[in-house]
């Protein structure tokens, strides 16, 4: 066919550059990399911070807990090394098995649910009454705690203007931090009193209410529905409540949504994005 091959080296055969050409796209990692930094981006940045905080917090309570383990199981010191290093590979494993699930079926489920297991079972550790008990619920509570933080790191790069990442990830990490830099001074003011079996419930209780602060308050990443060929006109519905709620400036998405006056939206995500790489 005369001038084929200029039009195929012009538009290449694939999705994007297809509906590209059709004049019916809007590229959503394009709106969201040019929207100022809003409200909406503060309050998943603190509950991401929050969360992480407590990420930090109940995986460093072993630490100064320990003492008070070994007095009342009677635990060596080399039984205590195990339960450390159950819990780091645990962090391992669950860092590897529950990202991949978070790219399975979303970045919001994945947070809620491993808050919510690392809650529950950071209480549980109170219930301990044989090492090998304790030993398998800390190599359980560090799966929940590893897969956890790097899904919430990705959450956060995705919804991020691409100028502010860095600062995001810094900020997030920070809040991991000072959890772990808490678990001392928890120690310290309530295992005198109640025992080491308070902290771990004390810790457990308020990690339970911060996960379910996120359940009524974590959005999912639009990147992700994008990436994944979610249904182009539920992405750009959503997009569209982010306008109207002041999370997004309604008149960047007006002004991207209608600039071909699409008849049916296909919103494109740049997979060159570095969210996703």
């Amino acid at each position: 066919m005369p001038g084929g091959g200029a039009r195929q080296k012009r538009f290449p055969h694939d999705s994007a550059s297809r509906a590209a050409a059709s004049g019916r796209t809007f590229d959503v990692a394009a709106l969201l990399d040019q929207e100022r930094f809003s409200g909406f981006h503060y309050r998943v940045f603190a509950l991401s911070w929050l969360i992480t905080l407590f990420d930090g917090l109940d995986l460093a309570l072993m630490a100064y807990t320990a003492p008070y383990i070994r007095d009342e199981l009677g635990v060596s010191s080399v039984m205590l090394g195990r339960l450390f290093s159950a819990a780091v590979l645990g962090q391992i494993l669950g860092g590897f098995l529950i990202s991949h699930l978070a790219d399975r079926y979303g970045r919001r489920p994945t947070i809620v649910v491993s808050a919510i297991a690392f809650a529950v079972l950071t209480m549980m550790t109170a219930l301990a009454q044989t090492y090998p008990q304790l030993l398998a619920i800390r190599f359980l509570d560090g799966m929940a705690i590893g897969g956890m933080l790097p899904v919430a790191w990705a959450l956060n790069i995705e919804l991020a203007p691409k100028r502010r990442r860095a600062s995001v990830v810094a900020f997030v990490m920070l809040g991991y931090s000072v959890g772990s830099a808490s678990a001392g001074p928890l120690t310290n003011l309530i295992a005198p009193t109640y025992g080491w079996e308070g902290v771990y419930v004390c810790a457990g209780a308020a990690t339970l209410i911060a996960a379910l602060i996120l359940l009524k308050g974590l959005p999912e990443s639009i990147r992700f529905l994008v990436a994944k060929g979610r249904d182009s006109m539920q992405i750009a519905g959503l997009l569209a409540c982010f306008a109207l709620l002041g999370f997004i400036s309604l008149s960047v998405f007006w002004k991207s949504f209608t600039r071909h006056k699409p008849k049916k939206v296909s919103a494109v995500y740049l997979m060159d994005e570095p969210a996703l790489r």
